[in-house]
């Protein structure tokens, strides 16, 4: 019997060891997501960020979305949705 990776398989192992992408930086990366309109087409994109840099680059530290649009993503480093959800002030 044999066992085979498949592609997501693969990714989701890449991700699990991923360190920020933050030149100099070794700490271990979460996943941020932001989306972008390019030539009327949505393309979704992921970078890797430690929590610091995450919120330097306008992500949540929690969940990694790209939250720096929002009036209410402030220093605390969560964006709404989780701020709300874990009662972070």
């Amino acid at each position: 019997m044999s066992f085979q990776l498949t592609a997501s398989d693969l990714l989701w192992m890449e991700s699990m060891n991923m360190k920020c992408q933050e030149k100099g930086c070794e700490k271990e990366a979460i996943e941020c997501h932001y989306s972008k309109v390019e030539e009327d087409e949505l393309h979704e994109y992921t970078e890797y960020y430690c929590e610091e840099h995450a919120v330097i680059h306008g992500y949540c530290k929690n969940c990694g979305t790209f939250a720096a649009i929002y009036t209410c993503f402030d220093k605390s480093g969560f964006c709404a949705f989780c701020k709300s959800d874990t009662q972070i002030d």
